[in-house]
């Protein structure tokens, strides 16, 4: 480009989504942007405070290799070792900058490291238990393949009250270790739950089959939820509370 030449903003290809609708009919969508995280941007600032911290330990790099790899560490079985201030700081020091109180930030970690950490460590600080993640992170599917072990179970709980319809339903399909859900105050009908809901109501220890794990849903003062609802919701065999009711 010259000197002087109007700046053009280039072009964006994005991939177009089909869906197909009740009615057979195939529509397409063109997805949001996926946001990005804090921690996202935190990442050049981690390594500048790395600089002249000396060489940490050799646990730092093994958590870091397996970072990528977090639906993987039950391979390694069901042995899990102390946890390590020290380390925690090397691995992110916007979240764990004083070692004293190591989760001020959680925003600032990656979801990854954390699920690593949470699956290594045999004595988690509680600060570090609960982790807050939007439903459009790029990594959430990843943490949705991280299986379950007797020492490690990766429980989700959603709030989509006043925030999802039929339409923006079947993004939920892909939660497998979504737990507790509510969608009051929505216009979603039985039609928007049968878009994440199970396909085939056999094999329910098959996770990867949409929401089958699912046992609490609340659909408080949802206008369209009618009693159509309880077939919508018969193929989740573990669900054990339903909510719904007309204030």
């Amino acid at each position: 480009m010259s000197a002087g030449a109007p700046h053009l903003k280039p072009i964006v290809l994005v991939p177009v989504r089909h869906r197909l609708t009740t009615d057979g009919d195939t529509t397409s969508t063109v997805p949001n942007p996926i946001p990005r995280g804090l921690y996202e941007s935190g990442h050049s600032t981690d390594a500048s405070a790395r600089k002249g911290a000396g060489v940490p330990p050799l646990a730092y790099f093994c958590i870091r290799i397996l970072v990528d790899y977090p639906d993987q560490i039950h391979s390694l079985g069901s042995h899990r070792i102390r946890c390590q201030p020290q380390v925690l700081r090397a691995l992110s020091p916007s979240a764990f900058g004083d070692i004293d109180a190591p989760a001020r930030c959680l925003c600032k970690l990656d979801p990854r490291l954390w699920s690593v950490i949470a699956q290594v460590y045999s004595d988690l600080p509680k600060e570090l238990r609960n982790y807050h993640i939007p439903l459009g992170d790029r990594h959430l599917p990843l943490l949705q393949a991280i299986p379950s072990t007797p020492s490690f179970a990766l429980i989700t709980v959603l709030n989509l009250a006043r925030c999802v319809s039929d339409e923006t339903s079947h993004a939920l399909k892909s939660l497998h270790a979504l737990c507790a859900l509510d969608l009051s105050q929505t216009t979603i009908s039985h039609l928007g739950i049968r878009h994440f809901a199970p396909a085939i109501a056999s094999e329910p220890s098959d996770t990867r089959n949409g929401t089958r794990g699912l046992r609490i849903l609340r659909l408080c003062n949802c206008r369209e939820i009618t009693n159509q609802v309880i077939g919508a919701v018969s193929n989740f065999q573990l669900l054990t509370i339903l909510g719904s009711y007309h204030s």
